[in-house]
């Protein structure tokens, strides 16, 4: 949980250096928000590649259900090989905490959400794949399984192509989802809130997800 605790100091400290006039605080206040890093990851079982994951942390405003409070989102999504090795399946991991910033020693609050998908820049989403879920390990998050499908091949393309993705949740069932889009280029953001940025996890995750598919089409 350290990662979450430097994203929120220099979310207070970049909040914290801001002009207090309406209009420069508005107008720096986007750059604080946002994508702070994703990072590629190969799941391995035995030195066998059996999952390829997009780890991402963001920290978003929310508007829906708590009048613009500031949140970390983070978790992972990510392409594994079923059980059977004939498929692939799609997961998410998603978990929220709300910050304080008027007190940095104030402990993060835990927020699940109560159902999560995934959302391409078009508007694709797969929503309507999904096949289970369950709370994640961690608190405040949940774990989603998906169909690797017709929608989330179109979501797996514009990831390779725009490099970007967002993440939908919502609280409550049938309640307003929150769209968070995940800027998959977005290596890491140093204390003052400078990001760097670079194609390489999107590609690492292309040339896993490429070597799934031949897995699986072996079987």
């Amino acid at each position: 949980m350290c990662y979450l605790l430097l994203m929120k100091s220099i979310l207070i400290a970049l909040i914290g250096s801001l002009s207090l006039t309406t209009g420069a605080f508005a107008q720096s206040a986007e750059d604080v928000y946002g994508t702070f890093d994703v990072q590629f990851q190969a799941i391995t079982t035995q030195g066998v590649v059996l999952g390829c994951h997009l780890n991402y942390k963001s920290i978003i405003q929310d508007f829906a259900y708590n009048q613009g409070a500031p949140y970390a989102v983070f978790g992972n999504m990510g392409i594994s090989i079923s059980e059977n090795k004939r498929n692939l399946v799609v997961g998410t991991k998603v978990i929220t905490n709300q910050m304080n910033l008027k007190n940095p020693n104030a402990p993060l609050i835990p927020a699940k959400p109560y159902f999560a998908y995934l959302q391409s820049p078009s508007g694709v989403n797969n929503a309507k794949s999904f096949i289970k879920g369950m709370d994640s390990d961690t608190q405040g998050g949940i774990f989603s399984v998906f169909n690797f499908d017709d929608s989330f091949v179109e979501i797996y393309k514009q990831i390779l192509e725009k490099k970007t993705v967002s993440i939908v949740f919502n609280r409550k069932k049938n309640a307003q989802d929150i769209v968070v889009p995940i800027d998959l280029t977005v290596v890491s953001t140093n204390n003052k809130g400078i990001r760097t940025k670079s194609d390489k996890m999107v590609n690492d995750f292309g040339q896993c997800v490429s070597g799934l598919l031949r897995e699986v089409a072996k079987n």
